[in-house]
């Protein structure tokens, strides 16, 4: 029985992982990620069923994250257009 395995990876942007299921292990450890088209140098292999949780709250979390975001972003820019009101945003 071929068990299946999800992998997380370390990523630039909030929350600072990417994950996908893994389509193998290869040699040197990395692991082939078919969603991602390619290898990745994983930080932690875990069973599918506990990846998907995993991610599935990481994406919640970034979800909100991101909201808090555009609000502390509107909250100064509004701060800034009291002070300065010919300011554009740059889009």
């Amino acid at each position: 029985m071929n068990k299946k395995l999800f992998a997380f990876w370390k990523y630039d942007l909030f929350p600072f992982l990417c994950g996908g299921e893994v389509g193998e292990i290869r040699e040197g450890g990395r692991a082939y990620i078919p969603s991602y088209l390619g290898t990745v140098q994983p930080i932690v292999v875990l069973p599918e069923k506990e990846g998907k949780k995993i991610l599935s709250e990481l994406r919640g979390i970034t979800i909100e994250y991101e909201t808090a975001q555009r609000r502390l972003r509107e909250e100064y820019l509004a701060k800034v257009h009291k002070i300065a009101p010919w300011v554009k945003e740059k889009k």
